[in-house]
Protein backbone atom coordinates (compact mmCIF):
# COMPACT_ATOMS: atom_id res chain seq x y z
CA UNK A 1 0.00 0.00 0.00
CA UNK A 2 1.89 3.02 -0.65
CA UNK A 3 1.94 6.25 1.94
CA UNK A 4 2.19 9.79 0.97
CA UNK A 5 3.59 11.31 3.46
CA UNK A 6 3.00 15.62 3.10
CA UNK A 7 5.49 17.83 5.31
CA UNK A 8 5.58 21.65 5.62
CA UNK A 9 6.81 23.84 9.20
CA UNK A 10 3.82 23.85 11.40
CA UNK A 11 1.50 21.32 9.73
CA UNK A 12 -1.31 23.60 10.16
CA UNK A 13 -1.79 25.23 6.24
CA UNK A 14 0.31 23.05 3.53
CA UNK A 15 0.92 20.14 4.43
CA UNK A 16 -2.81 19.09 5.32
CA UNK A 17 -3.91 21.24 2.44
CA UNK A 18 -2.08 18.71 0.06
CA UNK A 19 -2.90 15.90 1.99
CA UNK A 20 -6.56 16.92 1.76
CA UNK A 21 -6.40 17.75 -2.25
CA UNK A 22 -4.45 14.26 -2.73
CA UNK A 23 -6.89 12.61 -0.81
CA UNK A 24 -9.96 14.14 -2.92
CA UNK A 25 -7.85 13.57 -5.95
CA UNK A 26 -7.43 10.19 -5.40
CA UNK A 27 -11.33 9.68 -5.05
CA UNK A 28 -12.50 11.54 -7.93
CA UNK A 29 -9.72 9.04 -9.61
CA UNK A 30 -11.53 6.03 -7.77
CA UNK A 31 -7.95 5.12 -6.72
CA UNK A 32 -8.04 5.68 -3.30
CA UNK A 33 -7.80 2.28 -2.18
CA UNK A 34 -5.09 0.96 -0.43
CA UNK A 35 -3.25 4.92 -0.23
CA UNK A 36 -2.13 6.14 3.05
CA UNK A 37 -1.88 10.03 3.03
CA UNK A 38 -0.89 12.22 6.11
CA UNK A 39 0.27 15.29 7.01
CA UNK A 40 3.42 16.67 9.30
CA UNK A 41 5.45 19.55 10.75
CA UNK A 42 8.64 19.79 11.04
CA UNK A 43 8.28 22.17 13.80
CA UNK A 44 4.97 21.76 15.79
CA UNK A 45 5.37 23.20 19.59
CA UNK A 46 1.89 22.23 20.59
CA UNK A 47 -0.93 20.25 18.99
CA UNK A 48 -3.22 22.92 17.17
CA UNK A 49 -5.48 23.12 14.24
CA UNK A 50 -5.52 23.91 10.77
CA UNK A 51 -4.60 27.66 10.59
CA UNK A 52 -8.23 29.26 9.75
CA UNK A 53 -7.18 30.76 5.96
CA UNK A 54 -6.03 27.30 5.50
CA UNK A 55 -9.19 26.09 6.49
CA UNK A 56 -10.69 28.72 4.35
CA UNK A 57 -8.66 27.77 1.09
CA UNK A 58 -10.11 24.38 1.64
CA UNK A 59 -14.02 25.08 2.13
CA UNK A 60 -12.90 27.23 -1.33
CA UNK A 61 -11.53 23.75 -2.94
CA UNK A 62 -14.63 21.36 -1.55
CA UNK A 63 -12.19 19.89 1.47
CA UNK A 64 -12.89 19.72 4.95
CA UNK A 65 -9.49 20.70 7.23
CA UNK A 66 -11.99 21.27 10.44
CA UNK A 67 -11.12 18.18 12.25
CA UNK A 68 -7.20 18.78 11.54
CA UNK A 69 -4.74 18.41 14.33
CA UNK A 70 -0.88 19.07 13.54
CA UNK A 71 1.84 16.77 14.16
CA UNK A 72 5.34 16.86 14.18
CA UNK A 73 7.19 14.77 11.51
CA UNK A 74 9.69 11.67 12.80
CA UNK A 75 11.64 9.44 12.07
CA UNK A 76 9.40 6.61 11.73
CA UNK A 77 6.46 8.87 9.83
CA UNK A 78 9.42 9.47 7.20
CA UNK A 79 10.87 5.73 7.05
CA UNK A 80 7.46 4.57 6.65
CA UNK A 81 6.31 6.57 3.91
CA UNK A 82 6.74 5.72 0.35
CA UNK A 83 6.60 9.60 -1.04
Amino acid sequence: MPNVLFVCMANQFRSPLAAALFEKNLKDENASAGWMVSSAGTWVEQESGAHPAAIHAAKNLGLDLSGHKSREVSADMIAAADL
